[in-house]
């Protein structure tokens, strides 16, 4: 036993002494650039006077130039590709003593323009003009606002990068407003971006609005730097169906933009993926963050109305294993799905709802070839999303439901059960 613990203690002196002459990237500025356009980087850190070179790990950003400054800064010049894939791109430095952590950099299809302080005044925003990206920082009890003019009938969406840039537990909050101060939008966490946030209207009347940006609890710090897109672009939140079958082509509206539902026709990859990314694309403009599909070997079944109880359940043509698609699209809203089965089969259905995004939180439930309630899931595996094992105890027809926790239901209320054998 002695011995053991003289060997852990030295291999846990060896890590701790690797990890301390590593070089230590605290933060890389500016965090984005647009794309096919050089930035100059600035990586701020300790032990940094042996770094030679960048990894990044994604296609679509090279380094140029790189010149150690001293041990505490490395100066970068990039180049991004004028098809580098949009979002975030991690990267390390390397050093002859060893790699960095983790940190980001994220591309957009925006020019920057830079926060201008003083802009905590609603009497004095600064200006901006739409379809840019502002690079800013939010500080304690800061609030920044930028004026923009908009015609009636466009739609103006502001999308804003701040928890995802990883430098801070910094919880964005965004708005929209008129002159009159009214709020016509407002953004705290969303379904699509979790803590980050997204504000979208349809300008009613031609003039001058407001956006406001500011840490939602007023905690804010030096760290709190934040990307925010203001523009026409297209922001969807959720697409339907929210998956489809290995190298199949598929057609899928994207639900949530004020403008209306947006129908595009997808290739999915040959092989499975529980995030295979989507752009929405209109006018040559894309929406900033991609909403993601699920790919599986499964086929796709979707709900045929009214299937709102046991009685009127979707009929399942397919064998299982298929992939059963569906929206709660009101509150009260149920959801039944028919299936046979024979005897000793056995499936696992996962439901995926708050994992594609949605703001559903399921209740699954299944019942027996004899109408008997066979047993349930709401949340499974630490999340709210929900999973039951089944095996089928005769031959017959047996049937599932899927609804709202709460209750509540509405046009992005989608959901996607996969029976897995």
């Amino acid at each position: 036993m002695k011995t053991l613990l003289i060997h852990l203690t030295v291999a846990l002196l060896a890590i701790q002494a690797a990890d301390c002459a590593s070089p230590a990237l605290n933060s890389v500025l500016p965090k984005g650039g647009q794309r096919d356009t050089e930035v100059e980087l600035t990586f701020s850190g300790d032990r940094l006077s042996d770094v030679e070179e960048i990894i990044f790990y994604r296609d679509g950003i090279t380094a140029k130039k790189l010149e150690v400054v001293d041990a505490k800064k490395v100066t970068a010049t990039i180049s991004i590709a004028p098809d580098c894939p949009l979002g975030e791109h991690q990267l390390r430095l390397r050093a002859r003593s060893g790699i960095s952590h983790i940190r980001t950099f994220w591309v957009g299809q925006f020019p920057t323009l830079a926060e201008t302080e003083p802009n905590n005044d609603f009497e004095a925003p600064q200006a901006i003009v739409p379809d840019h990206t502002v690079a800013g920082v939010l500080e304690n009890e800061d609030v920044d606002y930028f004026s923009i003019e908009a015609k009636k009938g466009e739609r103006l969406t502001v999308e804003i990068e701040g928890m995802r840039l990883g430098n801070a537990f910094f919880d964005p909050y965004v708005a929209i407003l008129n002159q009159e101060r009214f709020e016509l939008v407002t953004s705290d966490d969303t379904s699509l971006l979790l803590q980050d946030s997204v504000a979208s209207i349809i300008v009613p009347e031609d003039g001058t609005y407001i956006i406001q940006a500011r840490e939602s609890s007023y905690t804010g710090n030096g760290n709190c730097h934040y990307r925010m897109h203001v523009g026409h672009f297209p922001r969807p939140t959720i697409p339907f169906p929210a998956g489809g079958q290995t190298g199949q082509e598929l057609e899928i509206k994207l639900l949530g933009d004020e403008s209306g539902e947006i129908i595009q026709r997808v290739k999915l990859p040959d092989s499975a993926t529980t995030e295979f990314p989507i752009y929405a694309e209109e006018a040559g403009l894309l929406s900033p963050s991609p909403n993601l599909l699920r790919v599986s070997p499964y086929p796709n079944v979707f709900e045929v109305e009214p299937n709102a109880n046991q009685g009127q359940a979707t009929p399942t043509k397919l064998p299982l294993p298929v992939a059963f698609n569906g929206v709660i699209s009101e509150p009260g809203d149920e959801d039944w799905y028919a299936f046979d089965a024979k005897k000793g089969q056995k499936f696992t259905f996962r439901v995926h709802a708050r994992s594609i995004r949605s703001p559903l939180d399921p209740v699954f439930n299944l019942w027996g070839h004899d109408k008997k309630y066979v047993g349930g899931n709401d949340d499974a595996d630490n999340r709210a999303d929900s999973k039951y094992d089944f095996t089928a105890t005769e031959d017959g027809t047996y049937t599932i439901r899927i609804r709202d926790h709460l209750k509540n239901g509405g046009s992005e209320y989608v959901y996607r059960v996969e029976a897995e054998a």
